[in-house]
């Protein structure tokens, strides 16, 4: 009885088991399906094929589209997946699963894609996208991508951009979308157009949104005056207030107190080192390729790093993607061309540029014939060249492939010699005849090298991003010998001896990087991402010798050094009905040798618009430097090395605040203020007194720097007049334990007040009439206020010469810049399918100003009171008095 009894009982048991096994939970059973492609109602219909006991209504399902795939998943994980991002939730009870509508949950659908040219393919970076019915719109990316998420509803979306007709799309918005926006080009070009970028009025309600930066309409440098009919990026945006440049639109551009070293260029998002050509009279942006020039100042977004002063982000178009197209254009100074059109129509493009100078056909004869009426035999020369190349290749909706490369050099040499015989009587009445032999020398040579691989890949409708390999390779060279000697022709007595430089600079970077926009909602998103470069630093040899040996032989090296950086940066974007919020952090880490610098950079901006036509801003941003440019101050070519952070030497650091303020006080005219004030610490230049660098580390010196101004945009713009007035009131001075004896000084690029007046006037369709007048106060330079002689003892041969003593640095002044240039451009009207032409003549400094860009120091010999002396004075140098300028463009 017990035995049948067990065994009955464990029958039961195995006949209940799988009924038992069937008692749990059916949200917990694991499945694996195949649900790519297929709508939400397709879906749970598979599901219930399958035995899971759903039970939900049609007519409540959104028409979302499925696209995944599930490998032993539970079932609650799988409707979590299937539900997410609409109102639907479920539940588990009485053997079933119960599919209902949750009215708290907020659905919203995204509408993503692609602004772009409709002729040409070129994506429009910027372009605005608003819905007129709710009031909610985005700007697109710098690859012209958008996302903007709104609430089920019919959408009433416009689509616009500067120079472009406006496209409507009316739908109903039921599910997310991806749509591809192609703009058509006025056949009215709107030339002049600067825009702030915190606020933008689009319809009849105001999209409040944090900032872009300052843009600047490419088409502006094509009808403004410029230096030899060569349209310049740089020297436009010198026009704007907060921007100065060297004497004479010398040495590039410098941004609120900084130098050329402390402002970060890009060219299609990689840093460039050097972007003059000729000691910076020009750019290295050829005109012909420009899509696009975004200007910060202040309220830096966090993405960018490792520069002190602001950040200038350059982008070159990518090519047409339908038609082929070639122009060619041909100036006083410099001829260029490009070519650009599709390798498979529609998929992948080509671009090709390229220019070169002009510029030694007419330098060498000019320059013999100067060198000559001052008794100089000589001549100076310079040439420049640059390529530029871009491929791009769309493999489908979410991806596309780039491919930007530029490559520039520059070569310059100038060469001057002098000799005379010299007769004085000694007062023992021998008279001496002595044969005197001047030669000057120098020579530099640099080029630039840009390149970038990048992948564009969209995740999802909102969240885009870029992977990205980088190359930028900057090398320099050059230097100066100097011989003055005095031989006696009866004896063959020599005395004199010479002055050498040498030096050189170098600085190649490889890196990666991952960026990422996500917006998850309308006012809300998010800029993240990641990047890794080495850097190799090549200081090379900077060395500078006097001697009395006619045969100098120096050459004096430094090791170069390699360095690790590791990025990271985060923007929280947020935006309201009547103001926004910014807050980031770009985190930096510098390793070089054993060294390991961590450097928090934390940035805030906010702003907003009280009532309907002033807009304000404030903004905090912390910046760092790890790399420093090193520049010889001494009269002569400049010696600058790119040097980075050491165990020695900090990372460079930078507090700004600013306050701004735009108001629109009538439809045709726009005020924009904006006040400043910056400390930096940790700035190096090099010790006075060095004279022989051997090692660079122990020839600077560390300092601080500040300043602060007030910047002012008056600009005007009608139909056929457009312009603006730009004025800054600013100072920035500097202070070095072993310059000036540790006294504060003027900075050298320190311009108290600095006014221009740009003006544009369209007399007819095709015919442009432009003009921009400077005014600046002059800059800060060190300059002797007396001398003394000095005879030396014993050496009655040796002439005595006159030794400048310096007070104060930088406490000398040049005379007030001021210069009017003038253009007048012609493009006479033509048929769809002929070449367009377009020509231009131009005055640059049209009364014929001289202003100096530096004082020279020149030896003249001479007799005084029977004996032989030397004379040393200062000489004001200029360049470019009135010049004439004429180009020609043809397209087709």
């Amino acid at each position: 009885m017990p035995l049948r009894f067990f065994f009955l009982l464990m029958s039961c048991c195995l006949l209940a088991l799988p009924a038992w096994s069937q008692s749990g939970s059916p949200l917990d059973r694991t499945l694996s399906l195949q649900l790519k492609g297929l709508t939400l109602e397709q879906s749970l219909y598979r599901l219930q094929a399958v035995e899971v006991p759903l039970l939900f209504r049609n007519d409540q399902l959104p028409p979302k589209v499925v696209d995944t795939n599930f490998e032993r998943a539970k079932v609650s994980d799988i409707l979590d997946r299937l539900f997410f991002g609409t109102n639907l939730r479920f539940e588990a009870g009485d053997g079933a699963i119960y599919v209902l509508v949750d009215p708290t949950i907020e659905v919203r659908y995204t509408i993503s894609g692609y602004v772009e040219d409709a002729r040409s393919g070129e994506r429009l970076i910027g372009a605005n996208v608003y819905d007129r019915r709710s009031g909610q719109g985005v700007a697109a990316n710098e690859y012209g991508f958008f996302s903007l998420s709104l609430l089920p509803d019919s959408v009433d979306l416009q689509f616009s951009y500067t120079g472009y007709g406006t496209q409507y799309r009316r739908f109903a918005l039921d599910r997310n979308q991806r749509v591809r926006i192609r703009l058509e080009p006025q056949l009215t070009l709107t030339t002049i157009e600067v825009r702030p970028g915190p606020v933008e009025s689009i319809g009849e309600v105001e999209n409040i949104r944090p900032p872009r930066g300052q843009l600047l309409d490419p088409g502006l440098m094509q009808v403004l005056p410029s230096l030899g009919g060569e349209p310049d990026l740089v020297r436009t945006l010198q026009l704007l207030p907060g921007i100065t440049s060297g004497a004479d639109g010398l040495e590039g551009m410098h941004l609120r107190g900084g130098d050329s070293g402390t402002h970060l260029v890009l060219l299609d998002g990689v840093p460039v080192y050097n972007l003059g050509h000729a000691a910076g009279l020009f750019s290295i942006f050829n005109s012909q390729v420009i899509r696009s020039v975004e200007l910060h100042k202040q309220h830096i977004p966090s993405r960018y790093g490792n520069r002190l002063a602001g950040v200038l982000d350059v982008r070159t178009r990518e090519g047409n993607l339908y038609e082929h197209r070639a122009q060619a254009e041909a100036g006083l100074l410099s001829v260029r061309a490009s070519i650009e059109g599709p390798i498979v129509s529609g998929k992948t493009a080509f671009l090709l540029s390229g220019r070169f100078s002009l510029i030694q056909h007419m330098l060498r004869p000019v320059s013999r014939s100067n060198k000559a009426d001052r008794g100089l035999d000589g001549l100076t020369e310079y040439g420049f060249n640059d390529l530029n190349v871009k491929l791009h290749h769309t493999f489908g909706p979410a991806d596309r492939l780039y491919f930007s490369l530029y490559h520039g050099e520059d070569e310059y040499a100038d060469g001057s010699r002098r000799s005379d015989t010299l007769q004085y009587q000694a007062e023992n009445g021998v008279s001496y005849r002595w044969a005197n032999e001047q030669s000057f020398e120098e020579r530099l040579s640099w080029s630039n090298t840009v390149g970038a691989l990048r992948w564009n890949h969209l995740f999802s409708e909102r969240l885009f991003s870029n992977f990205t390999l980088t190359l930028s390779d900057l090398d320099v060279s050059g230097g100066y010998l100097r011989r003055d000697s005095l031989r006696e022709l009866s004896s063959r007595q020599v005395i004199g001896g010479y002055n050498l430089a040498r030096y050189e600079s170098g600085i190649a970077d490889l890196g990666v990087s991952w960026d990422a926009q996500l917006s998850p909602r309308p006012g809300l998103s998010w800029d993240f991402g990641i990047n890794y470069t080495r850097h190799a630093f090549r200081p090379g040899v900077l060395a500078e010798e006097a001697s009395s040996s006619l045969s100098p032989d120096v050459v004096v090296s430094n090791d170069s050094i390699s360095t690790r950086e590791l990025g990271l940066y985060v923007d929280f974007n947020r935006s309201f009905k009547r103001w926004w919020l910014r807050l980031g952090l770009h985190y930096n880490q510098w390793l070089v040798k054993q060294t390991n610098y961590r450097i928090p950079q934390p940035r805030v901006g906010i702003g907003g618009r009280i009532g309907g036509r002033v807009g304000w801003q404030l903004a905090y941003d912390h910046t760092a430097q790890p790399i420093h440019l090193l520049s010889n101050t001494t009269i002569g070519l400049p010696t600058d090395l790119w040097v980075p952070a050491t165990q020695k030497v900090r990372p460079a650091e930078n507090k700004q605040l600013s306050l701004s303020l735009d108001w629109s006080p009538a439809p045709n005219w726009r005020i924009e203020t904006s006040a400043f004030r910056k400390r930096m610490r940790y700035l190096y230049r090099f010790s006075e007194g060095a004279r022989v660098i051997s090692n660079w580390e122990s020839n600077v010196t560390v300092g601080t720097g500040n300043a602060e101004g007030i910047e002012v945009l008056l600009r005007y713009r009608k139909a056929n007049l457009q312009g603006w007035v730009a004025y800054t009131r600013s100072s920035s001075d500097r202070r070095f334990e072993r310059i000036n004896q540790g006294r504060l000084f003027p900075f050298r690029y320190d311009r108290r007040d600095d006014l221009k007046f740009v003006l544009d006037w369209r007399i007819q369709p095709g015919l442009h009439l432009s003009g921009n007048w400077i005014i600046t106060s002059g800059s800060a330079l060190s300059l002797s206020r007396e001398s003394f002689r000095l005879v030396v003892p014993g050496q009655p041969l040796v002439p005595a010469v006159d030794v400048f003593v310096f007070e104060n640095k930088n406490d000398f002044r040049l005379p007030n810049y001021h210069r009017l240039d003038l253009n007048l451009s012609y493009e006479p009207p033509t048929q769809e399918d002929r070449p367009r032409q377009r020509f231009q003549l131009g005055l640059y400094n049209a009364y014929n100003r001289r202003n100096p860009i530096f004082y020279d120091l020149r030896t003249e010999y001479g007799d005084l009171n029977g004996q032989l002396s030397a004379n040393r004075r200062f000489v004001q140098v200029y360049i470019a008095p009135l010049m004439p300028s004429f180009s020609y463009k043809v397209s087709w």
